[in-house]
């Protein structure tokens, strides 16, 4: 079936990881990693983000939302990645909740800030990995950019009506 609406990205939705709802707009658009406020600040349902593919240079909004159990089913058709938090748990009560399903369905991304061994899991999951330099935020272009990289050669395989301008 069609997608229904902008494509769909997943974060986790644990204030211990480097990017969530608070911080989405400032990882996937302007390309800086901004520490997460205290778990007590209030958080968006959602956030829309821009991004100019590089092939088409066509400009695509996607959805960024923290919580796959509120997606309807017509929503999953249109989810094309998900960043892991590292736990299995975190997909609890998704359409799929099995990790190694949910990434052979949609691109898998998981973020760290540099020093953090990645968890056995992600490393069993079919997820790209990047790394956020504790200090250096001239360095976050190197995650930002190996995030949508990474995501629009698995849109030209999965997705490509996606890239098209």
């Amino acid at each position: 079936p069609a997608p229904s609406g902008p494509p769909i990205i997943i974060v986790p939705n644990a204030v211990s990881c480097p990017v969530t709802l608070h911080n989405a707009c400032a990882f996937f658009t302007d390309a800086t990693y901004v520490p997460a406020p205290p778990p007590s600040a209030r958080k968006p349902k959602s956030v829309n983000v821009q991004h100019r593919m590089s092939r088409s240079r066509s400009t695509v909004s996607f959805k960024v939302v923290d919580d796959g159990r509120r997606l309807a089913d017509e929503e999953w058709r249109d989810v094309v990645a998900v960043v892991a938090q590292g736990k299995p748990w975190q997909f609890k009560g998704w359409k799929h909740d099995d990790p190694c399903e949910v990434f052979d369905r949609y691109f898998g991304f998981y973020i760290c800030l540099e020093g953090e061994p990645v968890p056995a899991a992600v490393e069993s999951w079919a997820v790209k990995v990047a790394r956020i330099n504790r200090d250096k935020r001239g360095l976050d272009s190197v995650a930002h950019a190996g995030f949508w990289n990474q995501l629009e050669a698995w849109l030209k395989v999965n997705r490509p009506e996606l890239l098209r301008g």
